[in-house]
């Protein structure tokens, strides 16, 4: 799943390390092109990546000659977020779990609430907390009360 801040990129902004995955691997790539704001706040995102992971789960055998036994999740930053939710979805779910899960600096705490880690944020070169701030209030549609559960903040699986 691409990053973006939830709101930017594609799958096509990732090809340059997915291709080459496939290739060395030997393995299908799928890319989860979800929907973002301001047509598709939150939850579309989570929403769409548990349909991909549903369909290649029940489907894509039917389209690809593909058998997905092996499924491994992965994620950057938004993206990353979008990895720990479906796998959070998919224990709730009862569904067929990835073998593994690889995430790139996750957004995993949506909320606003202060942790030793955001303070990383407050110098970082790429990520202004002013941009990280833009993204929220366009992914949350302007209400962080909706960070407050698994869904957007996944550091929360255990509550």
């Amino acid at each position: 799943m691409h990053g973006g801040g939830f709101i930017a990129l594609s799958s096509r902004s990732t090809q340059s390390y997915t291709r080459k995955w496939a290739d060395e691997l030997s393995v299908p790539i799928f890319s989860v092109d979800y929907r973002m704001p301001p047509n598709h706040p939150f939850p579309t995102a989570p929403n769409d990546c548990l349909l991909v992971y549903e369909f290649l789960l029940n489907h894509v055998h039917k389209f690809m000659n593909i058998k997905p036994t092996n499924i491994y999740l992965a994620g950057d930053s938004a993206g990353g977020n979008l990895a720990c939710v479906l796998t959070g979805l998919i224990l709730k779910k009862k569904l067929a779990i990835p073998r593994g899960i690889y995430v790139a600096y996750p957004a995993v705490d949506l909320r606003l609430a202060f942790s030793k880690s955001k303070i990383y944020s407050l110098t970082d070169v790429l990520l202004w907390p002013s941009m990280l701030l833009l993204c929220l209030n366009q992914y949350l549609s302007n209400d962080f009360k909706k960070a407050d559960n698994l869904m957007a903040s996944p550091i929360l699986i255990d509550e």
